[in-house]
């Protein structure tokens, strides 16, 4: 049973070589394996699952940050080994989107304006549960798409203050 997710036709074709090694690592031939994709069906997807893990694991355990963008709040998070950290900021006035890379550059830019859509800010750390390439799989799988540390350092300084 996979992990996270099976990798997708492309996604296996552009890890060919990478595929091949892992296969000559299970001591699997290019002959057996040709032969099991049409009579050991089984075999060949535990074994594509098996990859599509060993692949996901690796990049998911490398995200450092995320985000989850919404018309009036942002929740961005920062991925350590051990623990998660979000900071978040939700505006009650105004009409700003905060999904709009501008809109979030303009409120930081001017802060006094900035306070004009009354900000609430928030953070919460949280130790993981699961593995954090598990934790950061959740998180995307529920919305979340990867970024830098931009947001969350100016978020974190509003915090500080």
């Amino acid at each position: 049973m996979v992990k996270y997710r099976r990798l997708n036709q492309s996604e296996l074709e552009e890890l060919r070589d990478d595929f091949i090694k892992f296969l000559a690592s299970q001591s699997i031939s290019a002959d057996d394996w040709e032969s099991w994709k049409s009579k050991n069906v089984e075999k060949v997807d535990e074994l594509i699952d098996l990859f599509s893990d060993i692949v996901l694991e690796k990049i998911l355990s490398e995200i450092d940050y995320l985000e989850i963008l919404a018309p009036m709040e942002v929740k961005i998070f920062s991925m350590s080994d051990q623990n998660a950290r979000m900071v978040g900021l939700r505006l009650r006035a105004g009409k700003i989107d905060l999904r709009k890379s501008e809109e979030i550059d303009a409120f930081f830019n001017d802060i006094n304006k900035g306070m004009s859509h009354k900000p609430e800010l928030f953070q919460l750390k949280k130790k993981y549960s699961k593995t954090k390439a598990e934790e950061v799989f959740f998180l995307i799988k529920n919305g979340a798409t990867v970024t830098d540390d931009k947001l969350f350092k100016n978020i974190d300084a509003l915090i500080k203050e």
